[in-house]
């Protein structure tokens, strides 16, 4: 059943209240005084490097010069994540499914919601597991690999997630083909990403060109027709 006018406002003012926490907490990571405190020290791309960090030995270019802020600052940024980020980017993801499609019980948007809530909950396999491996770092290496399975899984359905909402766009009533070929893009930063991981700006520009305007779309949404 499509949603009635009314409750595709109310969708759209959902996503847009997720959207721009999702934006927030985004800019808030660089401010976290942690964070500020140790970029003298470690790589501009140390989490998502800790993200997939497969050995002992690829902790070293993270955490070998400062080990100690550099803990506290991949520490700050995780558990912003868990507090704050995981709700704020799986609640968008699942709600822009139903406010594109309007619908709930459309296939293509189920499987847009399970691909969110698959992806938060593999971001909290992998946070947990990071925030347990700086306690110790020399008894990280069994936990490795569990975060990096779970962060690769992260991206990949937060990728079919992407897709899923470009069909919807492609497809749906009304056909939205420009905010599709956008939200393409996160696919692609994520094939960039398992070629080479210092390339992840790719990825976050993907999911930028991709989610601003979904964002945008969510707002305008949310402002009632005028009246005659």
């Amino acid at each position: 059943m499509a949603l009635s006018s009314s409750q595709e406002r109310l969708a759209a003012a959902l996503v847009a209240m997720a959207g721009l926490l999702t934006l927030g907490v985004t800019v808030g990571f660089d401010m976290l005084p942690a964070v500020r405190a140790a970029e003298h020290c470690m790589p501009p791309d140390a989490v998502i490097r800790f993200e997939f960090a497969r050995t002992a030995a690829e902790l070293a270019p993270i955490f070998g010069q400062c080990p100690g802020p550099a803990i506290a600052a991949v520490d700050a940024v995780n558990r912003l994540d868990l507090a704050l980020y995981i709700p704020a980017y799986s609640a968008f993801a699942a709600l822009a499914a139903v406010f594109l499609g309007r619908a709930v019980r459309r296939p293509l948007v189920l499987a847009a919601i399970a691909a969110a809530l698959g992806a938060a909950a593999a971001d909290l396999v992998e946070t947990t597991h990071l925030l347990r491996m700086t306690k110790d770092l020399a008894a990280a290496g069994p936990l490795l690999p569990v975060a990096s399975s779970a962060a690769w899984m992260k991206f990949a359905l937060l990728a079919l997630n992407a897709v899923l909402l470009a069909v919807i766009c492609f497809t749906g009533s009304p056909r939205r083909p420009i905010l599709g070929g956008l939200l393409l893009l996160p696919a692609a930063g994520t094939v960039i990403l398992a070629i080479d991981l210092s390339h992840s700006v790719w990825l976050n520009i993907g999911y930028f060109a991709a989610w601003t305007p979904v964002l945008a779309l969510a707002l305008w949404t949310t402002i009632p027709p005028k009246r005659a």
